[in-house]
């Protein structure tokens, strides 16, 4: 099993990448668990604020009157501003 704990550990507050196995016998009897865990607090720290950078940037493209639209190189659609959405009759894509 992978799951992701959190919590305090030596008094300081930890998120964790938890893997945990069951240990059986040769009779299949559950005898013990073996498991690790990673430290990703600050994998977490960060990608918490790159949501918070992204819906900033989100707010501020929609709230401009000009177009503003990313593609990628396929000429996907990324991203496009509500100027975008009614200009080119697109579908919320964001």
């Amino acid at each position: 099993m992978q799951f992701d704990e959190f919590g305090n550990v030596k008094g300081k507050f930890l998120y964790l990448d938890v893997h945990k196995a069951p240990l059986f016998d040769n009779y299949g009897k559950l005898i013990g668990v073996v498991g690790s865990a990673r430290d990703i607090t600050e994998q977490k720290r960060l990608y918490e604020l790159l949501k918070e950078h992204e819906e900033m940037l989100r707010l501020i493209i929609n709230s401009s009157q000009d177009i503003i639209c990313l593609k990628d190189g396929d000429g996907k659609w990324l991203m496009a501003n509500d100027a975008d959405l009614e200009l080119f009759q697109l579908q919320n894509i964001n």
